[in-house]
């Protein structure tokens, strides 16, 4: 996959006579869908990745079949999940299911290369046992909308 990505970049700049320092050029990969997490080793292979992002949001959305942001859907979808879970999840990570597909995946990555940088995305990430759980299986850092870093940091604050 480098390899492929090096000679694109190759051609492109030398179409538009731009110079690439192929040292500084870091690669990585965003996981939106359960697939990547299925994949996520052929993603990774022979440590050709510098970074992973996973999307807590839109994995929450594909693994259950539910809409966070079609209103009309999600409120006909409310008294569905209040049955299958404790909590809203897109509020709170539901661990039983994208936590373990997360910690699966997490696992898979730092097993071919310790020192990739995970990073997760998403509302989950303003969370505090969301965080914790985050934090235990091996996410380096986070990201959330602007107006969640308030949240976010407070927790972090009070879980450090």
């Amino acid at each position: 996959m480098l390899t492929l990505i090096q000679s694109v970049l190759v051609e492109f700049c030398d179409a538009h006579h731009f110079t690439v320092d192929f040292l500084k050029l870091s690669l990585g990969c965003m996981v939106e869908a359960p697939a990547g997490c299925v994949y996520i080793d052929q993603l990774t292979d022979k440590h050709q990745c510098d970074f992973i992002g996973f999307d807590t949001n839109d994995l929450t959305e594909l693994m259950f079949g539910i809409s966070k942001r079609v209103s009309r859907l999600a409120k006909d979808q409310v008294p569905y999940h209040q049955q299958l879970f404790a909590n809203d999840p897109f509020q709170k990570l539901d661990v039983p299911s994208v936590g373990k597909m997360l910690e699966c995946s997490i696992n898979g990555v730092k097993k071919q290369n310790r020192d990739t940088e995970v990073t997760v995305y998403g509302d989950h990430c303003s969370d505090k046992n969301s965080l914790r759980f985050l934090s235990h299986i091996g996410v380096d850092s986070v990201c959330c909308d602007p107006y969640l870093v308030p949240i976010a940091t407070s927790v972090v604050t009070l879980t450090d």
